[in-house]
This record gives structure tokens, sequence and C-alpha cells, in this order.
């Protein structure tokens, strides 16, 4: 059999075809792997955001408890006025303070900031007062997203 010029064999046209088609292949795979990682890295600092966040509020309100009780065993007559100097400080919103007795329930509060993503309120509750001053609930984080609260 004669080939023709200029023509190539049925074999090394498909072999060029098979070729082609996989062109780009790579560079599909390399874009899809960075973008995974990239969407990886972004949910990564928004759960290090919350995270960091919802330690500062908790801090915060120890904090404003802590520092009223110390006003309630000095004998001062508005220990609440303490824990909201301490939470303005810690720039977290004292949202409650309740004082029965010796011991001082707080609630601080204060919006995360994420961009378009919005801004969910964090909110953390304490106590605090003398050692074996009454039955301890315990501390209780509360984010709240959306009118919704989710405790932990």
């Amino acid at each position: 059999m004669t080939e023709r010029r200029g023509r190539r064999p049925r074999q090394a046209r498909r072999r060029l075809i098979s070729r082609r088609s996989d062109r780009g292949a790579g560079t599909l795979l390399a874009v899809w792997v960075a973008m995974v990682l990239m969407g990886a890295g972004v949910v990564g600092v928004l759960w290090a955001v919350v995270s960091v966040g919802t330690h500062r509020v908790a801090a915060a309100a120890d904090l404003a408890a802590l520092s009223a009780a110390q006003a309630v065993q000095a004998g001062e007559t508005e220990p609440c006025v303490s824990a909201r100097r301490i939470a303005a400080e810690q720039q977290v919103e004292l949202r409650s303070c309740e004082v029965d007795g010796e011991i001082v329930a707080v609630e601080a509060a204060t919006a995360l900031r994420l961009g378009a993503l919005g801004s969910p309120l964090v909110s953390a509750e304490a106590r605090a007062g003398p050692a074996g001053g009454g039955p301890n609930e315990g501390d209780r984080t509360v984010i709240e997203v959306g009118g919704v609260e989710r405790g932990r």
C-alpha cells in the first residue's frame, strides 16, 4: 500500500486526537485542588474567628462576675457597676447582672464581624461567689445566629 503525501496513517491520527483531548486536564485538576484548599482555608479561618470570639466573651463574663462578687464582698451597694466597667474594658456588652446574696450571675455578649457572612451574636454566662455559696449550674456559652440560640 502506498500512502499519499500529506496524509498520516490512521493510527498516528488516532494518537494525535487522543493527545489533543487530554490537553489541559492537568491544569483543570490543579485548579480544582487549589479551589478545595482555598475553601478549606476559609472554613478554618472562620472556625478560628468564632472560637476565639467565644473564648473572649467567656473570659470577659468570668472577669465581670468575679469583679462584681469581689464588690459584694467589699460591701459595695452596686456591684453590677463594677461588672459593667470590666465588660466595657473587654469590649463586650453586659446583658444582665443578677446579685443573689453573695453570688453574682452575669451574661456578656458581643457580635462577631464575619464580613459578608453576617455578625452572629456570641454570649456567655458566668457565676461567681464564695466557695460553697450555692449550687453551681456551670458556665454556659450561647451563640445566637439569626435569632436561634445554640448553647454549649
